[in-house]
């Protein structure tokens, strides 16, 4: 009893005590295949892409005529593409990861990643566009990557935050 003269529910014994446990995450299903199949494809996609971007500067000694002969802001602007391709590499590397345990972090790497692929390939578009307005930068290739990145953006980030297949599997 308390104070008041009624009887209070607990009783002080361990008996009553609540044990919530940790949520157990849904098995994949449904749409999360499908974005399933694209982060792990995502790496080797960007390691194939950067293989045939990177390797003929390399191999034909053109990167070296590049920092010889190179601006300071055309050289600033290779050396940031490198940089911000192997972050993004590395990130989706560990995208792998975190879909894999089902991790309550991966919208958040996801939209990171997403925002990141698409902030790069709009930025390095318009700056080449302005150091070289003789080169014709909006290619077939990069309007394909804006369009992958919208897609990033517009369909999968909000998927993964409104869809309850996805708040129930991403729970660890």
């Amino acid at each position: 009893m308390n104070t008041a003269g009624t009887a209070t529910p607990h009783d002080g014994s361990e008996h009553h005590r609540i044990h919530q446990t940790a949520p157990q995450p849904l098995a994949f299903g449904g749409w999360l295949w499908l974005l399933g199949c694209g982060i792990w494809l995502g790496p080797f996609r960007l390691l194939f892409n950067l293989f045939g971007l990177y390797q003929p500067l390399f191999s034909n000694g053109h990167f070296s005529d590049i920092l010889h002969a190179g601006s300071a802001g055309f050289i600033g602007l290779i050396v940031a593409e490198m940089v911000l391709n192997l972050l993004m590499l590395a990130i989706s590397v560990y995208l792998i990861y975190l879909f894999m345990r089902k991790s309550r972090l991966l919208p958040k790497w996801f939209f990171i990643l997403a925002t990141i692929a698409a902030t790069f390939i709009l930025g390095d578009t318009l700056i080449t566009s302005l150091m070289f307005p003789q080169l014709e930068v909006w290619t077939s290739d990069i309007i394909k990557s804006l369009l992958n990145s919208a897609i990033a953006l517009c369909i999968w980030v909000p998927y993964l935050y409104r869809s309850e297949r996805a708040k129930n599997t991403f729970v660890c």
